[in-house]
């Protein structure tokens, strides 16, 4: 990325029927379509916790593929909130 870009960070919590039925790969997917990076992990309570950081369209762009969700999948809600960027080069699946 050049100096130019505006680097933007968000941390996303995706819930709704989103464990699995392969979403967080659908996610890694996606990140790496957009040329994001970032990571996702199921959490406890059911929702999905994703990091994302790169370009700010193309996080954006991203976050709108999170709304629409995956096959199989049902997103009810999306929280983002502002982040830090953490200089992460690729997106990844973490457990």
């Amino acid at each position: 990325m050049s100096g130019d870009q505006y680097l933007k960070a968000v941390d996303v919590v995706v819930r709704g029927h989103v464990q699995g039925v392969g979403f967080r790969y659908r996610t890694m997917w996606a990140a790496d379509e957009q040329g994001v990076a970032g990571w996702v992990r199921n959490e406890y309570d059911g929702s999905v916790k994703i990091h994302v950081e790169g370009v700010e369209h193309r996080v954006d762009m991203f976050l709108q593929t999170l709304r629409r969700g995956f096959p199989g999948a049902h997103v009810s809600r999306l929280e983002t909130s502002r982040s830090t960027p953490e200089g992460l080069r690729d997106f990844k699946v973490v457990y």
